[in-house]
């Protein structure tokens, strides 16, 4: 139940591009077909295209709280196209969804109180509604809202304001608890704000809010003016129809986000394309994504090499060096761990006992004694004072081996987690972890453990089928018959 109009399927959606990955990830939308609007000048002199001042549908950019993740937003039809697009060139990455769309009207029913917050549900999804005092959280009212904040990780929830709001390709239009006209941070000319500004007074004046999009940077004054009166006119269509409405559910369109949670394999794909409008360094997307403060001017260094003749293997092997020695300098190392619904977990900082280079990348041999009891998850065994784990990591493998071993050396069991190949910087190691693993138990058969995980990532588009046809190939190393489990989810 969504009016038409505005975020209808326009056919080849237009693409705005933004961020660290901006020069590979508009060398996908070209070669994908889609039109790219609003290229920077750099992009527009790299690649040879115009800046089309034209309204995008959607927008790809880094995840500005971690520059390892890309964001895709815009409206749904667009949104899916683009991801599609993406899981083709980029299958060794985590795919993740909105619950709900930001900025769409909903009819949302009160669930109760949990915790403090307002719960409800539109449709089968729950969320929290924000701004009702706990008296005021009646168990089986229906209210009408606005998606304020949409939701992607497991643990997260959709948050829903009361009131009704309008989305546009220039701006939004919203009546809520307050009446205001505010700009997207992205609008700094002192003319366009006094414009925007004057434009919006005679709505606030109504009792509605605006607020101006970055494309309202380019659009034109009639543009602009015929947007807010089309606005203006859905939103009190919107009103009448929702009075008195009880089903719940999304009643005007909003914005569809996309997570993509990027592997290191697939940040060496946009190496390449990259490579092909201006001289990329090896490990370029890796090395700015997990330390994009301390080492970005290393990597501008390293592309200027490259585009002066100094060839990958060099560079690669220069920048595993680096990296091996700084690691060793702090004999520790971060370990970022990202699950397949999202969560991001931090493993602590074990200590290095050894990292070398590899003939293509780094091996490193992580080291911790056991200080409590417990059973170890996985294996079913003691956990006990005194207890070594030794783990390896290898940036070209889709592994990390983690071997358990008594007070005495005996070993206790093995357990193989399967991942993407992990990411090394002087600070962090990063991957994906793919769910299912694989333990071993001396004297017995290795196992598959945690494979329903894997299935679900799978039917919900988490993951791509390439994706699950490695970690067939994969596990099938410890056991033909894993290999076959693991294809059974096809």
């Amino acid at each position: 139940t969504m009016p038409g109009g505005v975020g209808e399927e326009k056919g080849i959606p237009r693409v705005r591009v933004r961020g660290i990955y901006a020069t590979a990830l508009t060398g996908i939308m070209l070669e994908e077909g889609f039109q790219v609007v609003q290229a920077s000048r750099v992009i527009s002199e790299r690649m040879g295209i115009p800046q089309l001042s034209l309204p995008a549908d959607v927008t790809v950019k880094n995840n500005d709280r971690d520059p390892g993740e890309i964001l895709v937003i815009g409206y749904g039809w667009a949104v899916r196209s683009v991801v599609e697009a993406l899981k083709k060139r980029l299958p060794f990455s985590l795919y993740l969804y909105s619950l709900l769309p930001a900025h769409a009207t909903v009819v949302a029913e009160i669930k109760g109180v949990s915790n403090g917050r307002c719960l409800g549900v539109v449709g089968d999804v729950e969320v929290v509604v924000e701004g009702l005092g706990q008296d005021e959280c009646r168990t089986g009212e229906r209210i009408v809202g606005y998606v304020a904040r949409t939701a992607l990780r497991r643990g997260e929830l959709p948050v829903v304001r009361r009131g009704v709001k309008v989305l546009g390709d220039y701006a939004m239009m919203y009546r809520g608890a307050r009446v205001s006209v505010t700009l997207s941070e992205h609008i700094r000319n002192p003319e366009r704000k006094a414009l925007l500004l004057s434009l919006a007074s005679d709505y606030a004046g109504q009792g509605v809010s605006v607020h101006w999009r970055s494309s309202a940077n380019i659009g034109s004054r009639d543009d602009l003016v015929r947007e807010l009166r089309e606005l203006y006119a859905r939103l009190r269509e919107l009103e009448e129809k929702l009075a008195g409405e009880e089903r719940t559910g999304v009643y005007s369109v909003g914005e569809d986000v996309s997570l993509v949670a990027l592997s290191g394999l697939d940040k060496e794909v946009l190496d390449s394309i990259r490579a092909r409008y201006t001289p990329t360094a090896p490990l370029h997307h890796s090395l700015k994504s997990l330390e994009p403060d301390k080492y970005s001017v290393v990597v501008d260094f390293a592309d200027t090499l490259a585009g002066n003749g100094v060839g990958n293997d060099a560079l690669r092997r220069g920048f595993y060096a680096f990296i091996a020695e700084e690691i060793r300098k702090k004999g520790r190392i971060r370990i970022i761990h990202e699950k397949l619904d999202g969560r991001i977990i931090r493993l602590g900082e074990p200590f290095v006992a050894s990292i070398e280079l590899t003939g293509s990348g780094l091996e490193a041999l992580l080291r911790r004694t056991v200080r409590s009891y417990g059973v170890y998850d996985g294996l079913g065994v003691d956990k006990e004072p005194g207890d070594v784990i030794e783990t390896v990591v290898k940036s070209d493998e889709w592994t990390i081996i983690h071997r358990y071993y008594g007070a005495g050396g005996g070993l206790k069991g093995v357990y193989i987690n399967i991942n993407t190949p992990p990411e090394f910087s002087p600070t962090t190691i990063r991957y994906v972890d793919l769910e299912v693993d694989i333990v071993k138990l001396p004297g017995q058969k290795p196992r598959l453990i945690d494979l329903e995980e894997l299935r679900d990532a799978y039917t919900s588009g988490r993951v791509t089928r390439k994706m699950v046809e490695k970690i067939a190939e994969v596990v099938s190393r410890e056991g033909a018959e894993l290999g076959e489990t693991i294809r059974s989810i096809l």
